[in-house]
């Protein structure tokens, strides 16, 4: 679903007074966007100015890589991917598709939902799910139990249900 029909003013939006060849200095600076695109496309510009945010706002490699995505996403209908998604951040993304929807109707200024879907973002990743951490681990299992917690786990996949069993174990 497109939420953004214009392009938005990354200045207001990010809080960001610098000029597009002064952003890219800055990443380069931070050094771990080893090859930052230019501003030439409205996508790539959306990914600097949020990832620049997203820096200045605390957030660090995997999460700061998931916002910038989700982020350019949601804006500009065309992410910026930098590998897969992590569980967390197919959730956050589907927090901010709600946080968007909830705008529908409401005649809110693009520029003023982006900034608002910007802090909403940083701050799921900063407080909510500041210390998920998902570590892939493979165990083998009897059919007969996979057979079991197929039937009898609720979970939208058998790793939701291995997550929702062990949560329930252990009363998180």
């Amino acid at each position: 679903m497109i939420f953004f029909k214009n392009e938005i003013d990354v200045s207001k939006v990010f809080l960001i007074e610098d000029n597009d060849t002064k952003a890219i200095e800055k990443i380069k600076e931070i050094g771990e966007w080893v090859n930052p695109p230019s501003t030439d496309t409205y996508t790539d510009k959306i990914a600097i100015y949020s990832y620049l945010y997203g820096h200045e706002g605390g957030l660090r490699n995997e999460d700061l890589t998931g916002f910038v995505s989700i982020l350019t996403t949601l804006i500009t209908d065309m992410g910026a991917s930098f590998g897969f998604p992590r569980k967390k951040d197919c959730d956050i993304e589907e927090q901010g598709t709600a946080f968007l929807n909830s705008f529908q109707g409401t005649g809110a200024l693009e520029d003023d939902k982006a900034k608002a879907l910007a802090f909403f973002l940083s701050n799921l990743y900063l407080t909510v799910y500041k210390d998920v951490k998902l570590v892939k681990k493979t165990i083998m299992l009897p059919v007969t139990h996979v057979t079991k917690i197929n039937e009898s786990i609720e979970g939208s996949s058998f790793s939701d249900k291995i997550r929702n069993l062990i949560s329930d174990y252990f009363k998180e």
